[in-house]
């Protein structure tokens, strides 16, 4: 698994590059897209936040508790 944190945008064609291997029994790209409402409000950015020394650990710990155990 693969998995990265950025504040900028992000070429999928490029990931999808850097993913696909000829022996690679699947690429599967999850792309979350903001709806443009909610409640009736116009949605025009969607902002997560957390304390920037914190962040990296905290999106690792996401990452990790979200990988299959293969026993």
């Amino acid at each position: 698994m693969f998995s990265y944190l950025t504040d900028k945008p992000v070429d999928i064609a490029v990931l999808f590059a850097g993913a696909h291997h000829p022996h690679a029994g699947a690429v599967v790209l999850f792309i979350g897209e903001t709806r443009n409402n909610a409640a009736g409000k116009e949605v025009v950015c969607l902002e997560f936040g957390a304390h920037i020394p914190n962040k990296q650990a905290i999106w690792l710990s996401i990452f990790m508790n979200s990988m299959p155990i293969n026993n």
